[in-house]
């Protein structure tokens, strides 16, 4: 768990994946993780950035960035977790 200005940001693993998460105050960044929750990422090799003040997209691995830029952008990319055709 990360506090810090005001702000709470807990994420919750087990082995490996996301199970739980409570983000208060800042909720910018929260949307990244529930999707990584959701899709059932494991997020053991950079776990400690979901709760950096500074985590963003670019905080995941390169691989998971670019599908999730690329599903913005409108393009057919697949969701986090499934792998292209």
């Amino acid at each position: 768990a990360e506090a810090e200005n005001g702000c709470l940001r807990k994420v919750i693993l087990r082995e490996g994946r996301i199970v739980g998460m409570v983000f208060a105050g800042d909720i910018d960044r929260s949307g990244i993780v529930y999707h990584l929750m959701k899709d059932g990422i494991d997020v053991s090799d950079f776990a400690e950035s979901l709760v950096a003040d500074d985590f963003g997209l670019i905080s995941l691995p390169e691989e998971l960035w670019r599908q999730r830029l690329t599903a913005r952008s409108g393009a057919t990319a697949p969701a986090l977790g499934e792998r292209p055709s």
